[in-house]
């Protein structure tokens, strides 16, 4: 099972990573704190300092053709402060 989804790359989470040195990751449902930290260490060797949670419930949406409701997944979002040293090419702002 991946613990580790992908990563939730707008404009607040590449300001996080440039200002705070934070990165924002989808991680499993069932992902706590310690095995979602350990997997990203595991996976980009980085140091993690911290671990923040945000769960977000998936929305319901309605079709007014057909009159049937779907709904979005749920989403588990979490925020890993890195050690000064480590680094991740993804949340890099390259200038040319």
């Amino acid at each position: 099972m991946r613990i580790i989804k992908k990563p939730v790359i707008t404009e607040k989470s590449l300001s996080k990573y440039a200002d705070e040195h934070k990165v924002t990751f989808e991680v499993a449902l069932n992902a706590d704190k310690i095995s979602a930290s350990k997997s990203l260490e595991r996976i980009f060797g980085v140091k993690v300092l911290e671990a923040k949670v945000s769960s977000r419930l998936g929305k319901t949406k309605y079709n007014r053709l057909t009159r049937r409701a779907s709904r979005q997944s749920d989403k588990k979002i979490m925020i890993f402060k890195l050690d000064d040293a480590s680094k991740i090419d993804l949340f890099e702002i390259k200038n040319d």
